[in-house]
């Protein structure tokens, strides 16, 4: 399907969820005395009970279909549209808090608004959820400068930005993304709780003089404004992003996005490459030749298996650095795995750290993580190879 063809579908598409949601709202909470004799006012109670039922999978579908217009807009529209639905959300935000208030005026003793009014307002309030839905889907495609929309709102630069302005070999980010997804829900926020402290990293970098400190409470401050504008599922301490904060110093950190993935699951540590079905295998190649550095989380998928193959055959060892699950159950699960890829045995006890490097004959090395900072734990690693913050 051709990109114009694709516009023709999801656009209609992307209406359908707000249209879907303030009809059945409008049919379970509007009185009969308020709503307009027309046909489709009135509807039997069967009606509004599948409509309820259908309504929730609409909404979905129109997030999805935002995205995938997005996509297949140019990114200088998708830029475009993405800031103006980013304003007039925010306005019809205070016209739509205005309107609930009259709709709901008999309550507070005023007169009931009038039926041609009611519709008004429901069809402000659709307006004003199409302009979220379209928000929301085209942010992972627009190209917005970091302060454009205001202070507290931003998407930072893709990796295609990222490398033409930062030209120092970067740093590829490989991953699952069927684990990426676990990790991004909610259950997966806290799983850090009871975990040995050696495998927990809670800060990117050590502070070396005041002004650091500074610098890091604003970097904490930066994240969780971050996590409150894309609305993500992922906790605060979220391991990506912390690890990403730190190597992000050291070279441009670079990744593949996930297809398809939305604000609320992405993993906001590393810039992303979003790559068709059929050139992810040519990109990740052509990466993997310019990368300093590859950082392995460890998973087990085809994709990953096929990843880990073109790493091992085209990287020096003390270029790879794996990061372990965080139990040991599901350690012993990817060590089984990883026999059947590396050259060398993993360790059978489970590194307390998480973290492995390799020397030159690919036999794997643990790390320790003395203070639960990353810049500590990676010290070894960063050292072997060069690199530096300064």
């Amino acid at each position: 399907m051709n990109n114009l063809n694709k516009i023709g579908t999801a656009l209609p598409m992307t209406l359908l969820g707000p249209i879907a949601v303030y009809t059945v709202i409008y049919w379970w909470f509007i009185p009969d005395t308020m709503r307009m004799d027309v046909p489709l006012a009135h509807v039997p109670l069967l009606v509004k009970i599948i409509s309820t039922i259908i309504a929730i999978p609409l909404a979905i579908y129109s997030h999805s279909s935002s995205e995938w217009l997005g996509s297949a807009l140019p990114v200088e529209w998708t830029s475009k549209i993405y800031q103006f639905s980013y304003y007039a959300h925010r306005l019809l935000n205070v016209v739509s808090a205005v309107l609930m208030i009259s709709l709901f005026s008999p309550i507070i003793g005023m007169p009931p608004p009038s039926k041609m009014w009611v519709i008004i307002i429901f069809f402000v309030f659709m307006i004003y959820a199409w302009f979220n839905v379209i928000k929301k889907g085209f942010v992972v495609y627009a190209q917005i400068e970091k302060g454009a929309l205001s202070g507290k709102t931003y998407k930072d630069l893709s990796a295609k930005e990222l490398i033409e302005i930062d030209r120092r070999p970067p740093i590829l980010y490989l991953r699952s993304f069927g684990k990426e997804q676990t990790r991004a829900r909610i259950t997966g926020r806290f799983d850090y709780i009871g975990q040995d402290p050696k495998g927990i990293y809670m800060k990117s970098m050590r502070p070396k003089s005041l002004d650091d400190v500074f610098s890091l409470y604003r970097l904490v401050s930066d994240r969780r404004i971050r996590r409150k504008f894309l609305k993500t599922n992922r906790s605060a301490y979220d391991e990506s992003m912390i690890f990403g904060e730190y190597l992000s110093e050291l070279a441009p950190y670079i990744a593949i996005g996930r297809p398809g993935e939305s604000l609320e699951n992405m993993d906001l540590g590393a810039a992303k490459f979003y790559i068709p079905d059929d050139e992810w295998k040519e990109k990740v190649v052509e990466l993997i030749d310019k990368t300093i550095a590859i950082i392995l989380d460890a998973g087990n998928s085809d994709g990953l298996t096929w990843e880990i193959e073109q790493v091992l055959l085209r990287v020096e060892p003390k270029q790879l650095l794996v990061i372990l699950p965080r139990n040991n159950t599901d350690y012993q699960i990817f060590r089984l795995y990883a026999e059947k890829l590396f050259p060398r045995l993993f360790p059978k006890e489970f590194p307390p750290s998480r973290l492995l490097i390799f020397d030159d004959g690919w036999d794997p090395v643990p790390l320790t993580n003395p203070t639960m900072c990353v810049e500590d734990a990676l010290e070894p690693f960063v050292t072997r190879l060069g690199l530096s913050c300064e």
